[in-house]
C-alpha cells in the first residue's frame, strides 16, 4: 500500500512532482487492470471508493486516472451513473479490429526495424509467459503478459499519437478478449501467429512482421466474433 502521509513541505518540488507523476503511473497500472477483470459485464457502476480501497490509495488519484481513461475512451460517464463500462456490440468489436488491421502493423514495422537484443529477449519471454499462463489456466498471468507483450512489440515505434489509439483499442477490446481466453483458451492456429510475430519482430524481418501483424488481428478478430456470437448473444437474449 502506498503511503498517505508522505511530508510534502519537506520535499524538493521536482522530487515532489516526480513522485506525483509516479504515484499516477502506477494507479492507472492498477485501475486498468481492475476494470478490465469485470471482464464482459457492461453498463456496470464503477465504484470509485472500493476501487480505491482495492489498490491501497486515497479518491483523488484514482479519480485522475478514471477522468484520463474516460478521455481515451475506455469508459464512459454520465450523471446518474457516474463512470461505468461501456456496452460491448458486435459492431464495436469488428471496427476496433478492422482499424487495428490498417494500424497495428504500421507500428509493428517501425518498431521492428529499431529492434534491440534487450527488447527481443524481453518480447520472447513475454510470449512464452502468455504460453505458460495459458497452459496453467492463469487468467491474470495471461492478461498481464499480453497487455505487456503488445505495448512492447508498438514501444520502439516513433509516432506516438498512432501508439495512443491502437493502444486504447487494444484496451477497449481487452474485456471481450479476456472471456474469449477463459473460454477457448488458446487454439494451436493461435499460437503460431502469435509465436510467428514475435519471431519476425526479434529476427528484423520489417515485411515479414507487418504481414504477421495482420494475420494476428484477423484470426483475433474471427475468435472474438465467434466468441460473441455464440456466447455473449445468447446470454443477452435471455436477458441474464
Amino acid at each position: 500500500m502506498i503511503s498517505k502521509s508522505i511530508p510534502q513541505n519537506k520535499m524538493d518540488p521536482n522530487l515532489q512532482s516526480e513522485a506525483k507523476d509516479l504515484l499516477i503511473d502506477w494507479v492507472y497500472t492498477r485501475v486498468v487492470t481492475n476494470i478490465l477483470d469485470r471482464g464482459i459485464a457492461s453498463n456496470e457502476k464503477i465504484n470509485v471508493g472500493s476501487l480505491a480501497k482495492n489498490i491501497g490509495v486515497s479518491r483523488t488519484p484514482v479519480n485522475t486516472v478514471l477522468f484520463a481513461l474516460e478521455k481515451e475512451g475506455i469508459i464512459t460517464r454520465n450523471l446518474s451513473n457516474g463512470w461505468v463500462l461501456p456496452k460491448i456490440t458486435r459492431r464495436m468489436i469488428s471496427d476496433s479490429f478492422d482499424v487495428l488491421h490498417i494500424l497495428f502493423p504500421i507500428l509493428v514495422s517501425e518498431s521492428t526495424e529499431k529492434i534491440s537484443a534487450n527488447h527481443s529477449e524481453i518480447i520472447h519471454t513475454f510470449a512464452m509467459e502468455v504460453k505458460r499462463a495459458f497452459l496453467f489456466k492463469e487468467w491474470r498471468s495471461v492478461q498481464l503478459a499480453d497487455r505487456g507483450y503488445l505495448k512492447l512489440i508498438m514501444e520502439n515505434a516513433e509516432n506516438d499519437q498512432l501508439k495512443r489509439i491502437v493502444n486504447n483499442l487494444w484496451m477497449q477490446l481487452a474485456r471481450i478478449r479476456n472471456g474469449c481466453n477463459r473460454i477457448y483458451g488458446l487454439r494451436d492456429e493461435n499460437w503460431k501467429i502469435y509465436k510467428s510475430l514475435s519471431d519476425a519482430i526479434i529476427s528484423g524481418k520489417i515485411d515479414q512482421a507487418a504481414e504477421q501483424a495482420r494475420d494476428f488481428v484477423l484470426a483475433s478478430r474471427e475468435l472474438n466474433l465467434e466468441f460473441f456470437d455464440t456466447v455473449i448473444l445468447p446470454i443477452s437474449a435471455n436477458g441474464e
